[in-house]
Order: structure tokens, then sequence, then C-alpha cells
């Protein structure tokens, strides 16, 4: 039976690929539609590189950050010591993995040579869990009060009023779920099905209520946000559009929204068709727009770059192998 059950898992997993693919692929569609490709060519020798290197540079210095933030859940969790240099090391490895390789690569990646530096993989696989969780909650908090700022962007085709009552309901339902997490957590320890998330519930708890780390976890994601931002106003500079920033940070809240819905490849195409939307309905043309979102998604992955090199050259497991002699 458990033969059997491989094949179907690949093939289940081919099939999730594939219809990412296809998304991908009809969001382009959708957006070549709207775009003059010739008039898209010609805008590509005038992007200034300057503000990219700029961008790049934003986007480089926010992976030490994460690998900081991690570093800092890992030391309010029961684990064997773990360096910053390991966290941060891992954590650009992680990047790079996750811009090049399927969703979920990176985080499978940062969980196992966590674990080849001595901690548990469940652990490892908690710390990722806390970490991802801090940075969507900073991101939905963020995302709301943007939203209530004055923005030419901030309309949103008319859905504003809807969109900021999402963003305030679930960063609510965050603030409110660590609040009953002590009440909670031992209820779903009780079933064998639960139990896990009781485990996972008690350890954000642990970290960002009981710990002292707490505060500097969330100021962290808060900082990282404010670097995206940045990068996506340096992104707009560099190809002719200059955006207050304010509405780079609307664009902030619309490119990494669009990234949590795992619907295609890396974002990739559904990110392209929203900005390309968004910022047509204010005058901006289609050529501008989508030059912009691709120049963001290369940054992005210029960003991660110094990853690969690490990849090469650093192995946590020596590192560890190396304390022990």
């Amino acid at each position: 039976m458990e033969a059997m059950s491989r094949p179907r898992a690949s093939v289940g997993k081919i099939a999730v690929v594939v219809l990412k693919l296809g998304v991908t692929v009809v969001c382009f569609w959708y957006v070549a539609r709207q775009v003059d490709f010739a008039v898209f060519a010609k805008t590509l020798p005038t992007i200034n590189v300057a503000w990219i290197a700029l961008a790049v540079l934003g986007a480089m210095l926010q992976v030490p950050l994460i690998g900081l933030r991690w570093a800092t859940i890992l030391g309010a969790l029961p684990v064997h010591r773990v360096s910053l240099l390991d966290a941060v090391a891992i954590t650009w490895i992680g990047a790079f993995a996750g811009q090049v390789l399927p969703y979920g690569a990176g985080d499978a990646m940062r969980v196992w040579l966590l674990h080849r530096t001595g901690p548990d993989w469940r652990v490892g696989l908690i710390s990722i869990l806390i970490d991802r969780g801090v940075g969507v909650a900073a991101l939905f908090a963020y995302g709301f009060f943007i939203l209530l700022m004055p923005s030419a962007l901030i309309a949103m085709e008319g859905y504003r009023s809807a969109i900021v009552a999402v963003f305030g309901l679930i960063s609510l339902g965050v603030v409110l779920g660590l609040a009953v997490v002590p009440w909670i957590a031992p209820v779903l320890a009780r079933s064998r099905y639960t139990r896990w998330a009781g485990t996972v519930a008690s350890a954000c708890h642990a970290v960002l209520v009981r710990s002292r780390s707490g505060f500097w976890i969330v100021a962290l994601a808060f900082a990282i946000h404010t670097i995206t931002i940045l990068c996506i106003w340096c992104v707009g500079r560099s190809v002719g559009i200059v955006l207050p920033v304010l509405d780079a940070a609307v664009l902030f809240v619309l490119m990494l929204g669009i990234a949590l819905l795992p619907i295609s490849i890396g974002g990739w195409g559904l990110r392209e068709a929203a900005v390309v939307t968004l910022l047509g309905a204010h005058g901006v043309s289609p050529e501008a727009a989508l030059s912009l979102s691709v120049t963001f998604g290369l940054v992005l992955i210029a960003g991660s770059l110094p990853g690969a090199m690490i990849w090469t050259l650093y192995s946590p497991g020596q590192r560890a192998a190396a304390k022990e002699i």
C-alpha cells in the first residue's frame, strides 16, 4: 500500500505544478493582450541601473534581517544553540532555493540544513512556521494601516472598504488567537489529530508573548516589510514611474498579498496582472506597469543570488562537527 501511495503522491505534486504553471500562463496571456511589446521593448534601454542596484542592495539586506529574526525565534525555543552565522547562512540558501525551486522548497531547505546543525527537524519546522506566520501577520497589520492612509491607488477599483475590513479582521484574529492560546492549546493536545496544532500554538505563544524577544521579532518583521516598500519605490523610479512612498506601500500590499496565493509559479503572472490592472486604472501605461512588476521580481531573484555561493561554499553540518571536536 505504501509503495502504491508514493506514485499517487508524485502524480498529485506534478498536477499541482502543472495547474500553477497554467495559472501563470493564463495571467501572462491576459497581460499580453493589454501590452504593446514593441513599446515595452523600447522601455528596457531606458531603465536606470543605479536605482535597480539600490533596490537589489535592499533585497540583499532583507535576507540577513530575516536570518536574525529566525535566530531570535530559535533562541526563544528549547533547541540546541544555533549561531547567528548559521541562521543567516541557512536563510540565504533558503531564499535562493525559494526563488529557483517550487513553492515551499526554500523553507524545506531551511528545516533540513538546520537539522544538520543539531536541532530536531520538528523544532526546525515549528520555528519556520512561526517565522513565516510573523511575516504574514505583520503584512496584514502593515497593510491595514497603509490602506487607511490617503493614496491615489487606495481606491482599489471600489473594493477598498472590503479589503481594509479583511486585513483588519485577520490582524485582530491573530492578536485574539495568541491571547486564547493558554486555553485552546490544552484542548487541542487531547486529540492526536490536533496535538500538532496545539504544539505549534503553544510555541507561538511562548516565543511571541511570554518571551522577551517577542517585540524584537515583530519589529524585525515590520523593518523587513519597510525595506520591501523602499525596493518597490526604487524599482518604480528605475522604470520612470515616480511613485510617492505611500503609493509604493500600496503596491507592496498588493504584490506581497498576491504572493501569498499559492496558485501560480512564485507569484509570477498573477502579480503582473494585478499591477498592470491597478496602475492602468490610474493612468500608468501597461508597458510601464509590466516593466515595474517584472523588474521587481528580478530584483528579488538578484537579492537571493549570494545564497547560491553560500550553498556551494558553506556546510552547516561541517560547522556543527567542527564545534564538537
